[in-house]
């Protein structure tokens, strides 16, 4: 295999065609190189505002359910929390307005909730709740408050995703432990604070070959590290891919 040329290309999501979310389809000028050449495909760089909220359509639902002395369930709220970026007060303060007959404090100290209810015990529901995580619950089945009040069981957490994957619809055989998808081109750290911008280099080596000699789109869309869509609010954001085309003898 001998290496034989490179060539950047720049990528604004403005220029593309919009699948969703920040999810995008780029076209390129066609690039084809000749037999017995193949063409592989690195990311160079990628400048990514970070307009994402902390609270957004992956982690913005609470269920919670009111239960008299006889476990009875009295009143069942599912409550959607509005989109935003939110600390432990002002979120504090959201679902106690939101929220029957209840307070939510936060134990700035230990870095927990703290629910109480003036008339019933209530349950958390995990079930059809996605914000346990922010909130310092386990992720797994039902919680019940006793004599009315109930504490996070964890630390809370606002920090929303420390990484930015970056999908797209080329098999990259760079697997995310925990699922099959093997279509990442990268994962970027996120050391950004919101409404700034994440600048990243690629200082590795890796390539992806792509088996072909011939190149003219490429999908990718931005991920949290649970595998969901990350939305930028309208914002875009720019990628250097690198193609190098090597020969095979």
């Amino acid at each position: 295999m001998n290496h034989l040329d490179k060539l950047q290309i720049h990528l604004n999501s403005k220029d593309a065609q919009n699948l969703g979310y920040s999810n995008y389809s780029f076209f390129v000028k066609p690039i084809s190189v000749a037999q017995n050449h193949y063409l592989f495909l690195s990311l160079h760089s990628a400048i990514i505002p970070t307009t994402f909220y902390n609270i957004n359509n992956s982690n913005h639902v609470l269920s919670y359910l009111q239960i008299d002395e006889n476990n009875n369930i009295v009143t069942n709220t599912l409550l959607y929390i509005i989109n935003g970026n939110y600390n432990a007060y002002t979120l504090c303060s959201y679902l106690t307005a939101n929220l029957p007959n209840t307070i939510v404090t936060y134990d700035s100290i230990r870095n927990k909730l703290i629910f109480t209810n003036s008339v019933y015990d209530f349950i958390l529901d995990n079930v059809f709740s996605t914000i346990f995580n922010v909130l310092g619950f386990t992720s797994s089945g039902v919680l019940t408050s006793t004599s009315k009040t109930l504490t996070s069981t964890k630390m809370c957490n606002f920090s929303y995703s420390p990484c930015i994957c970056l999908y797209s619809n080329i098999v990259s055989n760079s697997i995310r432990a925990g699922s099959n998808n093997s279509q990442i081109l990268a994962t970027i750290p996120n050391y950004a604070q919101p409404n700034s911008y994440i600048f990243h280099e690629n200082i590795s080596d890796y390539q992806i070959n792509l088996y072909t000699s011939y190149f003219n789109t490429i999908d990718i869309g931005l991920y949290d590290m649970s595998g969901n869509p990350i939305d930028l609010n309208g914002e875009d954001y720019q990628i250097t891919i690198e193609l190098q085309c090597y020969r095979f003898y």
